[in-house]
């Protein structure tokens, strides 16, 4: 009878073993997904900033009556010279 329970208690220990394996393995891929997650989120607000930056600088060319560049405007002749 013995040897029943040693390979019983050697099965349990396996188990066992399996099962703490599986729960840090359960952590590393919770902490990978909160630091995937975490990098989009920078990126998406990187992205908008760069958006709006570019939004101002829009801006700044006065637009007529039908949102197209007032092209008598001085703004928009020196920007087509190259002045900035």
């Amino acid at each position: 009878m013995k040897p029943n329970m040693t390979e019983k208690q050697e099965l349990l220990l396996m188990l066992e073993d399996i099962y703490n394996q599986l729960e840090a393995l359960e952590t590393a891929v919770q902490k990978n997904l909160q630091q995937l997650k975490f990098n989009q989120q920078e990126e998406q607000i990187e992205k908008v900033e760069a958006c709006h930056e570019k939004l101002g600088e829009l801006e700044k060319f006065p637009m007529d009556e039908l949102h197209q560049q007032d092209t008598t405007d001085s703004h928009f002749v020196k920007y087509k010279l190259g002045y900035r």
